[in-house]
């Protein structure tokens, strides 16, 4: 009777491969009877280049998600296989890498309560809702085969890592570029808003962003603290003590993720439509395009501290559907250069 064929381990050097570039692999198999054991090596896309339990993979030109397969078989049949998933990375983009932080921002004035519901839906609904984020986004955090090939384990379907990398916190203040360094107290958006607190970019275990490779902060606010501007904002009034320190802060801590933690960060502010006596949005604009006395280091226009701008999108609608903040968000991350498929 000839005895099962099992394959120990299918590893390959990375997890991601430029478009193009090579990837190496190996199988490490065993036979009950100790038969000679031949291998096949399948892709749904690329070339191999195979010495037995070995193989090279060319990736295809194309971005994307794919299995490779190995199937071992010894001379009578039997056989196993295993089955690694790589992404391809475009040499123009970046895909959501298992270590991608998104944290959404809400403003917990209480001006804006009706996009809170929505938001919530939005970032945290099932992920075969199409108007939901985990939708669009679960698959890339998912260590073994996806919950759209049928996949419903959580730990490696990519449903737990999402719900430890993407999430939606409610802020206690309106300091909006203390949010965009990850500073500050906020609280849970689950009902029973649990007081959080954010210390800042450390990657180091326990802390927000563990082993993170790219951070992703998004603000949604309609209006600033009023410690960072009057009610009139002009861009030539003098600058707020607080807004001064909390820019400072925020572009050391950019300056410390580029250039000595190696991080790729983005931010982004979504500007929600107010009543139109505010002066949030013309705050942001000056802020981000220079203006006036927030030119150079005392606002974020300058090109010295980092090479992906702070952005901002304006007058987003108040209390609309989970589909219009999931596109606007999932819009932004594209612009940033993050590569989407499903």
């Amino acid at each position: 009777m000839n005895g099962p064929v099992e394959i120990l381990s299918l590893n390959a050097t990375d997890s991601f491969v430029e478009a193009g570039g090579l990837l190496s692999l190996k199988c490490v198999a065993q036979d009950q009877d100790k038969d000679p054991l031949a291998y096949s090596w399948e892709s749904t896309s690329g070339s191999f280049l195979v010495i037995k339990d070995s193989a090279v993979w060319t990736a295809p030109m194309e971005y994307g998600r794919y299995f490779i397969s190995c199937r071992v078989t010894d001379n009578y049949g039997a056989s196993d296989v295993a089955t690694v998933k790589i992404m391809v990375n475009s040499s123009n983009g970046q895909v959501v890498s298992p270590d991608t932080y998104i944290m959404i921002i809400f403003d917990n004035s209480g001006s804006m309560n009706s996009t809170l519901s929505p938001l919530q839906t939005m970032a945290t609904g099932a992920y075969t809702d199409s108007s939901s984020l985990r939708n669009t986004l679960q698959d890339f955090y998912a260590t073994g085969t996806t919950q759209k090939y049928g996949n419903l384990d959580k730990a490696t379907n990519g449903s737990d890592a999402y719900d430890n990398h993407v999430y939606l916190l409610q802020a206690d203040s309106e300091r909006t570029f203390r949010f965009l360094a990850n500073k500050g107290v906020m609280y849970s958006t689950d009902g029973n808003f649990t007081e959080i607190a954010r210390t800042g970019f450390s990657t180091a275990a326990g802390k927000d962003f563990e082993y993170a490779d790219n951070i992703v902060i998004l603000v949604f606010q309609d209006e600033a603290a009023s410690v960072y501007h009057s009610n009139s904002f002009s861009d030539t009034d003098n600058r707020t003590n607080s807004y001064d320190s909390d820019i400072e802060n925020l572009r050391n801590k950019i300056n410390t993720v580029h250039n000595t933690q190696g991080l790729t960060y983005f931010g982004h502010i979504f500007h929600v439509n107010d009543d139109g006596s505010n002066p949030f949005k013309s705050f942001v604009q000056a802020v981000l395009g220079g203006q006036g006395n927030y030119f150079g280091s005392n606002g974020l226009n300058d090109s010295t501290i980092y090479s992906d701008p702070i952005s901002a999108d304006y007058d987003l609608n108040d209390g609309d559907t989970e589909i219009y903040y999931k596109n606007i968000v999932t819009t932004a991350l594209t612009n940033m250069g993050f590569i989407l498929f499903n």
